[in-house]
């Protein structure tokens, strides 16, 4: 419950109105890490896919490893940014 009343109280924000729909994406624009969620909504795909993707017998592994901490699965923005940037070239 208190969730919803935080996400109101940002959505109703002056200053954030014009970004409703995208507070998630305001939230770890800066991180430099990014677990499973953020990674799956910076891609805009399924957090099924990523998991899939980094496992032991991935069929098609994904191209950025990631960091194990404290349980905690990481991946760093400045190289998926730069995997991302390589889609161009």
């Amino acid at each position: 419950m208190a969730e919803k009343e935080n996400q109101k109280n940002l959505s109703s924000c002056p200053l954030l109105s014009e970004f409703e729909g995208e507070l998630p994406g305001l939230l770890f624009r800066n991180a430099r890490w990014l677990n499973i969620a953020d990674l799956a909504h910076y891609l805009r795909i399924s957090k099924r896919t990523i998991y899939n993707r980094i496992g032991k017998n991935a069929k098609n592994p994904f191209p950025v490893r990631p960091r194990r901490s404290g349980g905690m699965i990481l991946f760093d923005r400045k190289e998926i940014d730069a995997w991302v940037e390589s889609w161009n070239r």
